[in-house]
């Protein structure tokens, strides 16, 4: 989509549901731009193909697994591992573009038999950036050509763009 007059179609990086319908939606410039980049994401609500999850999610590197993120992308390589919800948000930053998680509404869902555990998400990390990873939208996991599960994006890690550093750009004024 166009702004008026604008040199280059602007994108939607995030919104901030807080404040319901009236919260600040976040956009910038460009197809391209770092905001809409990212190399991890917490993943909730999971589903395992075999009914466990795949060997080595419980490890400190995770299991190292492909990711799909759109209906017809291709899956990518990336590294998933078990985490806990109420210690992710430190290690695992939700970008400032979106609404930080409820952490009492995430403990809270009853997802016996198909979530990563009790208290439990799924860190997944891009070898390389992805772009408009969403809350709420479905990421599968694979390995190799086999699918091995998936989850519901909780929240996309820090962009690009915020690792950088904002510098004078903050998300009221990309």
């Amino acid at each position: 989509p166009r702004l008026g007059g604008a040199a280059v179609p602007w994108y939607v990086v995030g919104k901030d549901s807080r404040g319901g319908s009236n919260g600040p939606v976040y956009v910038a410039p460009g197809a391209d731009h770092p905001a809409l980049f990212t190399a991890s994401a917490a993943v909730d609500r999971c589903f395992w193909v075999s009914g466990a999850r795949p060997r080595g999610m419980d490890t400190e590197h995770g299991a190292r697994l492909s990711a799909q993120t759109r209906y017809g992308a291709r899956a990518v390589s990336c590294s998933a591992r078990t985490i806990d919800i109420r210690s992710a948000m430190s290690s695992l930053v939700p970008s400032a573009f979106c609404t930080p998680p409820d952490l009492d509404e995430v403990l809270r869902r009853t997802n016996s038999g198909v979530d990563a555990g009790a208290g439990a998400v799924i860190e997944v990390m891009f070898d390389a950036p992805e772009r408009a990873i969403t809350p709420g939208q479905a990421l599968v996991l694979y390995d190799g050509d086999e699918c091995v599960g998936g989850g519901v994006v909780l929240y996309p890690g820090r962009t690009e763009l915020e690792l950088r550093g904002f510098g004078a750009t903050t998300p009221h004024n990309l």
